[in-house]
């Protein structure tokens, strides 16, 4: 996958660092390099909730660089992936210039317009945000039996019957961000949430991608955001940490 790729390109021109700190939590992960850079991931666990985690794993990638880690963006194996995801957000981080850091997530409020809503891979909390945001939203996950849940190997079937596709980021590396593309209505954006994801939207954008949702730590407040992933909070619903939207502009 040539955008995958791109991303993980993109990761590894950026300066390598030693990881002063990786946190792997119950729904999500963080890394702090040894420089001050910081990335949120998600977390070791398979789309079913479940995860094992090995102490070979632990030992190496407690010892890995940046660079070591990003490499590991697309491993099969949830523990490589989330500790992969957590740096290679903070090898490549959105941009903080005033011009240029993002809009808030209430700005994404009108986009459907009324229109229906397929959510893939999201948890609960951010179900809940949308439909609180007044969007009819369809939730499509592998393991489920939510009321309003289909299987996610549905979504690419029913895609013409939605107006809008937010995906979780978790999804991007096994390519189901593809498969999704490629049936995409005309017109339809498609959002990439994090965490997990590097800012490169020159990688996204020709595979459809509209709008990136990208979180970072509160100025001053990376010690709480370890605190709060290691004790098993959510990045999403965390008081330490900033979400904000980019866009993605067409190539």
């Amino acid at each position: 996958m040539r955008f995958l790729e791109s991303m993980i390109r993109k990761a590894l021109a950026a300066p390598d660092a030693p990881v002063a700190s990786l946190v792997l939590g119950l729904r999500g992960s963080i890394a702090v390099l040894a420089d001050g850079r910081v990335g949120i991931g998600w977390p070791p666990s398979t789309p079913d909730g479940s995860a094992t985690i090995r102490e070979d794993f632990a030992c190496r990638l407690a010892s890995a660089s940046a660079h070591e880690l990003a490499t590991l963006y697309a491993s099969p194996f949830p523990q490589e992936s989330a500790a992969a995801s957590a740096a290679i957000a903070a090898l490549c981080p959105p941009p903080e210039e005033p011009d240029a850091e993002g809009a808030f997530l209430e700005s994404l409020i009108q986009l459907p317009s009324g229109g229906a809503v397929a959510l893939l891979g999201s948890d609960r909390d951010v179900a809940d945000t949308l439909r609180d945001w007044g969007w009819n939203v369809t939730v499509f996950e592998d393991a489920s039996t939510r009321r309003g849940s289909l299987p996610r190997w549905t979504s690419t079937c029913t895609a013409a019957s939605f107006s809008t596709f937010w995906l979780t980021g978790s999804l991007v590396p096994g390519g189901s961000i593809l498969s999704l593309s490629r049936v995409l209505p005309p017109g339809c954006p498609m959002i990439v949430q994090g965490p997990g994801i590097p800012y490169v939207p020159e990688a996204l954008s020709p595979i459809g991608v509209r709008y990136i949702v990208l979180p970072r730590p509160s100025a001053g407040a990376t010690d709480r955001c370890l605190a709060h992933i290691g004790a098993g909070g959510s990045p999403w619903l965390s008081p330490y940490i900033l979400w904000r939207v980019y866009a993605c502009a067409r190539s």
